[in-house]
C-alpha cells in the first residue's frame, strides 16, 4: 500500500467550505493541505513563497480571479501542475473547456468523501481520474485527437472568445464589444462566426442563451473584462 503523503492545495472563495475541506483532508492519514487561496490571484502570490502542491483542487465560480482564468494561467505558466476542478456547476462545456486546458479530473462538490479521496489519490498516482463514462470518453477522444495532430489539444474557446461570449449576453453593440476587447470590428465579426460554428448557434440571442445555460454569463471572474 502506498503511504506517500499527498500535498493538497485548495482554491475556493467560500472560506467556510475551504476550511471544512481542509480539516477533513488533514484528518486523513495520507493527505496534507499545504496551501489555501481564495482565488487565482492569491494562489499566484502564495506560490511565490511556497512549493507547489502535488494536486490542486480548483473551484470554478470565485470572486476575483475565477477558475477558468486561473486554469488558463496554470496551463500557460505551470502545465505540470496537476489540477482537479472541484465544482458545483458541471456541464459538458465546462468539462471540455477545463480538460482541454490540462485539468486531470472534474469532480462535483456534491460527490462523496470517498470519491474525493479516490480522485486525489488517482490524480497523484496515475495522472488522471475518470469519475464517469462521459469524462472517460471525452478525455479519450481529446487525447486521440491530440496524438493524431502531434500537438497539445487547444482549448475549445480562447480567452478572447470567452470574453466575447460573456459580453454577447449584454446590451452592448458589436462595435462596443470590439472597443471593450480592444479589437477591430472585423475581428469581432470573425470571432462571432467562429463561435457560431463551435457552439452550433445561429444568432446572438441563441449564443447568449447557450452561455446562460452553461453558467458562463454568471462567471464574471472568468473574463476580468475591466483591467
Amino acid at each position: 500500500m502506498n503511504t506517500e503523503i499527498v500535498r493538497i492545495g485548495l482554491v475556493d472563495d467560500h472560506s467556510v467550505l475551504r476550511e471544512s475541506l481542509s480539516l477533513f483532508l488533514s484528518q486523513q492519514l495520507h493527505f496534507l493541505v499545504t496551501l489555501q487561496a481564495r482565488d487565482g490571484l492569491e494562489l499566484q502570490e502564495k506560490l511565490q513563497a511556497c512549493s507547489f502542491p502535488d494536486v490542486l483542487l480548483l473551484d470554478v465560480r470565485m470572486k476575483g480571479m475565477g477558475g477558468l482564468e486561473t486554469m488558463m494561467w496554470l496551463s500557460r505558466e505551470h502545465p505540470e501542475q496537476k489540477v482537479i476542478i472541484y465544482t458545483g456547476c458541471e456541464t459538458d462545456l465546462t468539462r471540455e473547456l477545463f480538460y482541454s486546458l490540462g485539468a486531470r479530473a472534474v469532480v462535483s462538490k456534491w460527490c462523496s468523501e470517498k470519491e474525493l479521496e479516490k480522485a486525489l489519490r488517482r490524480v497523484h498516482e496515475e495522472g488522471y481520474y475518470y469519475n464517469d463514462l462521459a469524462s472517460r470518453r471525452l478525455l479519450t477522444r481529446m487525447h486521440a485527437e491530440a496524438a493524431k495532430r502531434s500537438r497539445i489539444t487547444k482549448p475549445l474557446l480562447s480567452e478572447k472568445e470567452m470574453k466575447f461570449l460573456q459580453l454577447a449576453g449584454t446590451d452592448l453593440t458589436y462595435e462596443q464589444i470590439a472597443d471593450r476587447l480592444k479589437l477591430k470590428t472585423g475581428c469581432i465579426n470573425k470571432m462571432r462566426y467562429e463561435l457560431f460554428q463551435k457552439l452550433s448557434c445561429q444568432n446572438r440571442a441563441v449564443l447568449a442563451m447557450m452561455a446562460e445555460r452553461n453558467g458562463l454569463n454568471e462567471w464574471e471572474t472568468f473574463t476580468q473584462i475591466s483591467r
